[in-house]
């Protein structure tokens, strides 16, 4: 995978984890709280940061986030409201999106890492 084309996915990553800041915030939302949206803003703006540099780690945090919210709604069952649907289907295709980003696999920058040293010479 080219630099651009991984950077593309984690474009398309940030725009579905800016739709569902979105979704938290219409109304009828009775669990919305100033604080706990600017944190959480924050902490999603450090992951998405770090997932354009490559961190592998990063990506792990997105993936539990993001398989978390599907897995927590399966199992909350809630009743089948626009919201929720709108949450279910963002957090199923961020965890597409990561599924594929990390099949494909991010390439190094450069071309030293992996790259065997020189000889010394005497």
């Amino acid at each position: 995978m080219t630099d651009s084309s991984a950077r593309r996915f984690v474009v398309a990553y940030a725009i579905l984890v800016a739709l569902l800041d979105l979704s938290v915030l219409l109304p009828g939302n009775p669990y919305t709280s100033v604080r706990g949206f600017v944190v959480s803003v924050g902490i999603q703006a450090i992951i998405v940061w770090r997932l354009w540099h490559g961190s592998s780690l990063s990506w792990l945090v997105a993936m539990l986030f993001a398989a978390g919210t599907v897995v927590s709604l399966v199992l909350m069952q809630p009743p089948l409201e626009a919201g929720v649907i709108l949450m279910f289907v963002l957090s199923v295709v961020q965890v597409l999106i990561l599924w594929v980003y990390a099949l494909a696999g991010p390439r190094p920058l450069s071309g030293h890492v992996g790259t065997p040293p020189e000889p010394l010479r005497q």
